[in-house]
């Protein structure tokens, strides 16, 4: 059982996206000004400096113009899609700013799609404010303590519940052996949530 069970329970998130190297500077690309301003107003909440436009072609020209940021999230727009928008950039001489899909396609094996398109992660529209603080805490690398503590206690509890389940049995012989083994397979997507 982990110690400081207690502190975790009543761990919340902070308001802002922990960030040990300055003011870090988010593009929004998206053809829907109610969606810029949603994320824009999530990322200045969470301490971001944001800048945005309205279509691939704009943010093609601002990243060709010299403009610079620590990363972009690009929607998958019906004109010059995000996919199109994202292979014009793969192409600028030195481009290396990470990108995350921000699309409403939930489809199964979108994540996937996107991912092996070259978007470093893949937020789901409509975004829950957490979700996209902790997917931001990890591609800035500042995940903290607490957090990784809070992701340890919720397995704990999970665990638990399992055990419990066992022991009733609840679901029949080799339920919860093909369960853990699910769990342990999905354990590494842990990091991209």
């Amino acid at each position: 059982v982990p110690q400081g069970i207690s502190s975790i329970e009543k761990y919340k998130l902070s308001n802002t996206v922990s960030v040990d190297d300055g003011l870090k500077r988010i593009l929004v690309v998206d053809d829907d000004l109610l969606n810029i301003k949603v994320i824009s107003k999530t990322l200045t909440d969470f301490g971001f400096d944001v800048d945005s436009v309205e279509s691939g072609k704009e943010c093609v020209d601002k990243i060709e113009s010299g403009f610079v940021y620590d990363l972009i999230l690009m929607d998958m727009m019906p004109e010059l899609s995000g996919v199109e928008t994202f292979e014009k950039l793969k192409k600028i001489d030195g481009f290396k700013i990470p990108v995350v899909c921000l699309t409403a396609d939930c489809e199964a094996g979108a994540k996937d799609k996107y991912l092996g398109e070259g978007f470093v992660d893949y937020i789901v529209k409509p975004f829950n404010r957490e979700q996209v603080k902790m997917k931001l805490e990890l591609l800035f690398g500042k995940i903290s303590s607490k957090v990784n503590e809070e992701m340890l206690f919720f397995y704990w509890q999970l665990g638990k519940e399992i055990e419990g389940m066992k022991t009733q049995n609840l679901y029949g012989s080799g339920f919860y052996e093909r369960l853990s083994k699910d769990l342990v397979k999905a354990l590494p997507d842990v990091k991209s949530f």
